[in-house]
């Protein structure tokens, strides 16, 4: 605003100074004729006599580069806390920020004994299935770093705990999250997670319709008849799960060849096995 002021100001000086006119009086006598100046290359002479360039064109301004937006994160963490038991018990859930579907699968995870859930995330190799927006993932944390999968393992199996009910809370509540498909929610468990995942079916048959089983087999029998597809993955070289019946090592526990066999039973499955 001062700036235009003094704009203004100027032009009305030059218009005075034209007129004949000084500032604040009229002269008595006629003015000086004004002094004549050689008009330079490319100048012209105003009325007032004086020499002026011509206007110079003012320069393109440069457009600002555009800021690149910076991409956030591909996943958010959350950690829920529960009841059960009388115990604290939470879980990890790893969720996409922009994901692929409306409502996703979600898998949810059990890590083995002596294993916490930051190992679990870390070793499962999972996260890139998150990021890419194909999945929600739930890591529940055992009890001390371990579940009661029956006999098995201490010492959440010698101190009582109810495994069951926190896993079935859990289950309970990803189903019910909107970002999730209740039918695609599948049950993983590796070496003590994956028995306790058999020991939740056994328990409450029909609460998942598909487990991942890693190096484990159910260390109780069950009559459960409520279908359920089963990814197992077992070595013929374990040195804890017998292999074929017979085998010396894991005295007392199903060989995962008859474990295959009561599961296509169960599942109503034709044809050989293989």
């Amino acid at each position: 605003m001062r700036t235009a002021v003094a704009v203004r100001w100027a032009a009305a000086a030059v218009i005075a100074l034209e007129a004949g006119f000084v500032i604040g009086s009229v002269t008595s006598r006629p003015p000086a004729p004004p002094p004549v100046r050689t008009a330079q290359a490319g100048a012209r002479t105003s009325r007032l006599g004086r020499t002026t360039s011509p206007a110079t064109p003012s320069p393109t301004p440069t457009p600002s580069p555009t800021p690149t937006p910076t991409a956030g994160p591909p996943t958010t963490t959350t950690t829920v806390t529960l009841q059960v038991g009388g115990l604290s018990r939470s879980y990890r859930l790893i969720r996409p920020t922009q994901p692929v579907a409306d409502r996703l699968p979600a898998l949810v995870i059990l890590h083995g004994v002596n294993a916490s859930v930051d190992y679990e995330v870390e070793r499962d190799g999972l996260l890139p299935v998150a990021d890419a927006g194909q999945a929600v993932l739930v890591y529940p944390a055992g009890y001390e770093e371990s579940w009661n999968a029956g006999v098995c393992c201490p010492p959440a199996s010698t101190d009582g705990v109810d495994d069951t009910g926190f896993l079935a809370a859990v289950l309970q509540q990803v189903a019910a999250d909107p970002g999730v498909d209740p039918a695609r929610v599948t049950l993983v468990g590796f070496s003590n997670g994956g028995r306790m995942a058999y020991q939740l079916d056994c328990a409450q048959p029909g609460i998942v319709t598909s487990m991942v089983v890693a190096l484990a087999v159910p260390v109780s029998t069950c009559g459960a008849s409520a279908p359920v597809s089963l990814l197992m993955m077992a070595n013929a070289d374990d040195p804890e799960v017998p292999y074929a019946p017979g085998d010396d090592q894991g005295a007392g526990l199903t060989a995962v060849t008859d474990v295959v066999a009561a599961w296509r039973s169960r599942d109503g499955c034709g044809g050989s096995s293989s």
